[in-house]
């Protein structure tokens, strides 16, 4: 059985979120998942050229599928969770860094694969405004069981 409930800043029912110590998700972020993410954005410009979104803010297919139009979807999910930090600049071009976010949900990386790295775009135009990069979780667990940490 599953013992805790998401948080209430989940914004998706279909979003599954995994929860870790604290000492051990910095250890995870740090020497795990960031790796991984500094691997998949070395020819796109950096992972400083990106920014991360919250994985709360995930929204899944299903609800994609659930807006009457894509214009709808736009308004009411890219506007305002993906692309709310962009900006003109005084000389008027636009300010916008493209956004990452880590998903234990396969089905958001459209089974594409770089360099062993499965993930998924939200493209808008032909732009990607985000990028889902898939973590598997049994990897994860498995990372996690040879942390060097003294148990109690």
């Amino acid at each position: 059985m599953i013992k805790h409930n998401s948080a209430s800043s989940v914004i998706s029912i279909f979003n599954p979120v995994v929860s870790l110590n604290p000492l051990v998700r910095e250890i995870v972020n740090k020497e795990f998942i960031y790796p991984i993410l500094k691997d998949f954005f070395k020819d796109k410009g950096g992972i400083d050229s990106y920014e991360e979104l919250d994985p709360d803010k995930i929204q899944t297919e299903i609800e994609f599928k659930k807006k009457d139009t894509i214009e709808s979807y736009v308004k009411s999910y890219v506007y305002k969770e993906v692309m709310n930090t962009i900006s003109k600049n005084d000389d008027g071009t636009i300010n916008f860094k493209p956004r990452y976010v880590v998903s234990f949900d396969q089905d958001l990386t459209n089974f594409q694969e770089k360099r062993g790295i499965k993930y998924g775009e939200l493209r808008l135009g032909n732009a990607a405004i985000l990028y889902f990069i898939y973590i598997d979780l049994q990897e994860l667990i498995r990372f996690v069981k040879n942390i060097p940490i003294n148990v109690k």
